[in-house]
């Protein structure tokens, strides 16, 4: 059960980090059900078609989200919580 707090955490604790280096991020979303690292929703600002992929190559070189096994990129109004609207 800590992982699942740990996990909150570090969504919270590393999106400012993130924002600075990519800033049409506007969520991202660690899933427990994902295992944290397995899953991860990511809802951008899309101002340029085509940005998803960059986004993508990003998260895998951001340190333990190289471990990404899963990444999907929705736009800024999808709640990137709610896994009924990413679906």
């Amino acid at each position: 059960m800590e992982d699942f707090y740990l996990g909150m955490a570090s969504e919270r604790i590393f999106l400012p980090l993130i924002q600075k280096t990519h800033p049409e991020i506007v969520r991202h979303a660690l899933f427990r059900r994902g295992i944290f690292h397995n899953l991860v929703i990511v809802s951008i600002r899309q101002a340029l078609s085509g940005p998803c992929q960059e986004i993508m190559n990003a998260f895998w070189g951001l340190g333990q989200l190289m471990f990404s096994k899963t990444i999907i990129v929705v736009d800024r109004d999808v709640d990137v919580h709610d896994v009924r609207e990413v679906a």
